[in-house]
């Protein structure tokens, strides 16, 4: 079992080490154990922890104890070693970068007693890595803490920054309206471990153009305006500058569509100059059934004598301005 230590001096024979003792004290003690004291000789030595996870960039104490044939252990000096990352006299292993790393205690006094320790040392990793975003929009930025083996520890807290834009404490980046190339950084809070990334803004698109209405009936003559709807590769709403042409009528810049005179399908356009991206509505003209404004007898007068005959015609005049005989 461990015990709670304190500096002491342990004499094993004739050699003196200086060791972390067994007992509980206020001040260095000196144990002697004697070459006859079979239950205080150490048979085997560990190094705590045994096994660990650590970010890049962090520290971990280890220390190397040696376990008596009696069954207690006591702290004793070793030299330290460490593949993966670097590892003080003292026993502290720093982390220098991602893998698997392997710290190695050998016991001072028994050269021949040592034990090692495994480390996983996780890596950060942002995604999207390669991303790209319109200018004005948002993308959500994700960190994880990888393992050597491709496993994701519990994903940290992480403190963002950027070179341009702005990024919440959530990790959304919001684009700036200048497109560019910009860095997104992350450093784990309280540690060394970080990573960045490059996010490209580029300018936004147009997406979707929509005229409404999409078909409508006409008298000719008469108007109707059209309206725009649009949606842009950043979210955006905002209409674009647009050209209108029309056929069958006349349409203002601003839309609105003056029907002719004339029966007939025709068309409202209207054109984006940002990308040539466009939309159409349907018209249908239709002329109204003209309606009679004047009737004429002809002649106007006759003088007919006793059982004589004339023969009237009667004609009209249209509100197309057409005039035409009638007809029983």
């Amino acid at each position: 079992m461990l015990k709670r230590f304190c500096t002491s001096t342990v004499l094993l024979g004739l050699a003196a080490v200086t060791v972390l003792g067994i007992q509980s004290c206020s001040s260095p003690a000196t144990q002697v154990v004697g070459t006859t004291d079979v239950g205080t000789e150490i048979v085997r030595v560990s190094v705590v922890p045994r096994s660990a996870r650590l970010l890049v960039g962090d520290s971990l104490a280890v220390v190397a104890y040696g376990h008596l044939r009696n069954g207690d252990s006591t702290a004793v000096a070793a030299t330290w070693s460490a593949t993966g990352g670097s590892v003080s006299e003292a026993g502290w292993f720093h982390a220098n970068g991602g893998g698997t790393a392997t710290i190695r205690g050998v016991s001072v006094a028994q050269p021949a007693l040592s034990d090692s320790s495994a480390v996983e040392i996780a890596t950060i990793q942002l995604t999207p890595e390669d991303s790209v975003v319109s200018a004005g929009g948002s993308v959500q930025v994700i960190s994880h803490a990888v393992l050597p083996d491709g496993s994701v520890m519990t994903t940290p807290v992480m403190t963002w920054s950027t070179t341009g834009g702005t990024i919440s404490p959530a990790g959304v980046f919001s684009a700036p309206d200048d497109p560019g190339t910009y860095e997104i950084s992350a450093q784990v809070t309280g540690h060394a471990a970080s990573a960045s990334l490059q996010m490209r803004v580029i300018p936004a698109t147009l997406q979707v153009l929509i005229l409404n209405p999409t078909s409508v009936s006409l008298m000719a003559g008469t108007t109707r305006q059209f309206a725009l709807a649009a949606l842009w590769s950043n979210g955006s709403n905002a209409l674009p500058m647009v050209t209108w042409s029309a056929t069958g009528g006349t349409v203002s810049s601003a839309g609105l569509y003056t029907a002719g005179q004339t029966a007939e399908s025709s068309r409202v356009i209207a054109t984006a100059t940002v990308d040539g991206r466009a939309d159409t509505s349907d018209v249908t003209i239709s002329v109204p059934a003209p309606t009679l404004t004047q009737l004429a007898l002809s002649p106007e007068s006759v003088t007919l004598t006793l059982a004589g005959v004339s023969q009237f015609t009667a004609s009209g005049a249209w509100s197309d301005g057409s005039q035409a005989a009638l007809r029983p």
